[in-house]
């Protein structure tokens, strides 16, 4: 699964949590800053040096 499939799994999860639970709840809470991590993951660039083209070569 690719990583942006994963981030809309767990954000479509969290939705239907948040409705069922209410927002502050401490489960909610967790799976929110799993999707932060994720979201992170797929929109920062990767750090100099580290590119898939470097490891390859």
């Amino acid at each position: 699964m690719e990583l942006s499939q994963k981030v809309e799994k767990v954000r479509a999860k969290l939705v239907k949590l948040g409705m069922e639970k209410g927002f502050q709840d401490p489960g909610v809470i967790k799976l929110s800053q799993a999707l932060d991590n994720l979201i992170n993951k797929l929109y920062m660039p990767e750090p100099c040096g580290k590119s898939k083209q470097n490891q390859n070569a």
